[in-house]
């Protein structure tokens, strides 16, 4: 496993962090599976 570090705005984190709260998902998680659809 790798690490990915990224700056975003706070007003995106705030969002996917409250997404990922609502379906109880760790944020890592949720962007990992976002990125692997994304990229596969």
């Amino acid at each position: 496993m790798k690490r990915l570090t990224i700056d975003v705005p706070e007003s995106l984190h705030r969002r996917i962090k409250m997404a990922c709260a609502e379906k109880g998902v760790r944020m890592a998680d949720d962007l990992r599976e976002l990125l692997e659809r994304t990229y596969t």
